[in-house]
């Protein structure tokens, strides 16, 4: 099913408006390896690519050259030492393409429906948005309040499945908000885990 789907970005029918770069697909990390997983534990969703993103297969966008993809990993470092166990890994953005800044509004429309699907076939126990732009953005989330972040829905309805969802700071956010607040994620992450066993 990730085959049809990376399928249809590539085919995108808004790629003229978006004057679309390079794109990068989710990706997933478990035991079982690369994009193996039977059961994701949490999906990470991001902004979008950089606009420098130029397609490379073997540069690791999600690990060590983004400041999403580092924050992320430290942020499941945490998870994973506090419950004593690893866990499977999705990370992918709302916006599919390396796209400059200015042209991101064009993509949104079309990249939330892609996102949908991801979310479908993944089928994570939670989700964690990170940053205000993919909260503002994804058209499920534009509804819940959160008074203050990091902060938990119970249920936020994809395609008809309820998914519980966590709101964060983002990883390039100015200042030191999502490394201060990394502890409060993780354990907010933990609880929704545990809940689910």
């Amino acid at each position: 099913m990730l085959k049809e789907l990376k399928s249809k970005i590539r085919q995108c029918p808004n790629k003229e408006k978006c004057d679309r770069g390079k794109i990068l697909f989710g990706r997933g990390e478990s035991s079982e390896g690369a994009d193996k997983s039977k059961v994701w534990d949490v999906m990470f969703i991001g902004w979008a690519p950089n606009p420098r993103y130029e397609g490379r297969e073997d540069r690791k966008v999600f690990g060590l050259y983004s400041p999403t993809g580092r924050m992320a990993n430290c942020l499941k470092a945490r998870i994973e030492c506090k419950m004593r166990k690893s866990l499977s890994v999705w990370m992918t953005n709302l916006i599919k393409c390396s796209c400059p800044e200015d042209k991101r509004k064009n993509a949104v429309e079309h990249c939330n429906r892609f996102l949908k699907e991801e979310i479908r076939i993944i089928d994570p126990k939670v989700i964690v948005l990170f940053g205000h732009n993919v909260r503002k953005n994804v058209e499920w989330a534009k509804s819940i309040k959160c008074k203050e972040i990091p902060c938990v829905s119970d249920a936020v309805i994809i395609e008809g499945k309820s998914y519980p969802c966590v709101f964060s700071y983002s990883p390039a956010a100015p200042g030191r908000k999502f490394v201060d607040s990394l502890d409060d994620t993780a354990e907010m992450i933990i609880q929704v885990l545990r809940g689910r066993e």
